[in-house]
């Protein structure tokens, strides 16, 4: 298949518009540094991997609450390979 799914973490791989997303109260520059580093180097792994034909997906912590759907998601990712 080439295939992978990464299951993010809502708090460190930051999912936008997530509640889990949220930013400590205590040392906010280096939580944002920590943060932004994360987001790169995610985003610099996804497109390497892809450039290399592997066909990536992203499930997000907070989604694993409907499993139906998260199951959905992924028989769809997969059927086309």
């Amino acid at each position: 298949y080439r295939a992978i799914v990464f299951v993010h973490g809502c708090f460190w791989h930051r999912h936008k518009g997530c509640k889990g997303a949220t930013i400590p109260k205590t040392n906010k520059k280096f939580w944002a540094d920590k943060f932004a580093r994360n987001v790169a180097n995610d985003h610099q792994h996804l497109s390497r991997l892809r450039r290399r034909g592997w066909h990536v997906a992203v499930i997000w912590e907070c989604q694993l609450r409907h499993s139906a759907r998260v199951l959905s998601r992924l028989q769809r990712f997969l059927t086309p390979l």
